[in-house]
């Protein structure tokens, strides 16, 4: 053992009964004083200083899920799935038209296909065609 230890314990061994008592809880008790002011005065201290801040967090987060939450319910989703199935009308439109086109021109010139489509539309005028 270290001689200082050794020392230490000799001193202890050689105090009465009721002084190794006292040394007994008073060296806890010094332990526990240096731990609560080294350790949980600092940690208070700062829990204190934090408190208003984390109330303050905790509103902002609360406020923010509130609106995430009014966001999600007022989602444009109509809006999308209107457009979307206009895009698909339209595209069925320009299918039929291509097919009407390919039989059309099996069996007549495009020129004349083109004509009478133009025709049928009202305010549309073929001015050229090349």
């Amino acid at each position: 053992m270290n001689a200082s230890l050794t020392r230490w314990l000799r001193r202890f061994d050689d105090l009465s009964m009721r002084e190794k008592l006292m040394a007994a809880v008073a060296l806890p008790a010094l332990l526990y004083a240096a731990f609560d002011v080294t350790v949980f005065t600092p940690q208070l201290a700062q829990r204190k200083q934090l408190g208003p801040q984390l109330e303050l967090q905790a509103k902002e987060l609360a406020e923010l899920r509130k609106l995430a939450a009014d966001m999600t319910a007022a989602r444009p989703v109509d809006r999308l799935s209107n457009a979307r199935r206009e895009r698909e009308a339209l595209q069925r439109q320009v299918d039929e038209a291509q097919a009407f086109i390919d039989r059309a021109t099996e069996k007549a010139p495009l020129a004349r296909v083109i004509r009478s489509m133009t025709a049928a539309t009202p305010g549309l005028v073929l001015t050229s065609l090349r």
